[in-house]
């Protein structure tokens, strides 16, 4: 989906009236919508897989990381992005209420991707990070975010125009 989508859901859900964001008011959709957009923060994977691209050799079927730094200085890049793309999406720099929180729900879902996949920034911050606590704390990621983000929208859809 995306973080810029996902913001934008946001404002019109905070837009619409109370309990109307899900039926016939924009955005009229439900809130498991929300919990895609969270999930799946496009423009920061897909600029993840630029960085990758550049930070990684394969050979023989085995890729590893040629460029260490590199890649942790754009793990962190990414979280700040995820953040940024939000706000940008909800049309403001001053979070209030719940935004506080919706605001990491991008940056938390990369985290989580980059650790349930192999070679990626997090090995830049984390190198040697055990194996078997990576994937099952990623897959716990993956649904507080996709929980969170599903609860927040339907927060929103509750509450009267302009107060989400």
């Amino acid at each position: 989906m995306s973080t810029l989508a996902y913001g934008a859901l946001t404002r019109k859900r905070a837009e619409a009236p109370a309990r109307r964001s899900t039926r016939d008011k924009p955005p009229g959709l439900r809130t498991y919508v929300d919990a895609l957009a969270a999930l799946v923060p496009a423009e920061i994977l897909t600029v993840h897989a630029v960085v990758i691209s550049q930070a990684t050799k394969t050979s023989s079927g085995v890729t590893s990381i040629t460029e260490p730094g590199p890649l942790a200085f754009f793990f962190w890049v990414f979280l700040a992005l995820g953040v940024v793309l939000y706000l940008v999406g909800r049309r403001t720099f001053v979070p209030t209420g719940w935004d506080w929180a919706r605001m990491f729900l991008a940056p938390v879902a990369f985290v989580g991707w980059s650790m349930l996949q192999p070679a990626t920034a997090f090995d830049g911050v984390a190198p040697g990070f055990d194996e078997g606590w990576r994937w099952a704390l990623g897959l716990t990621i993956a649904l507080a975010v996709g929980i969170a983000a599903a609860l927040l929208g339907a927060d929103a859809d509750k509450q009267p125009a302009g107060n989400s």
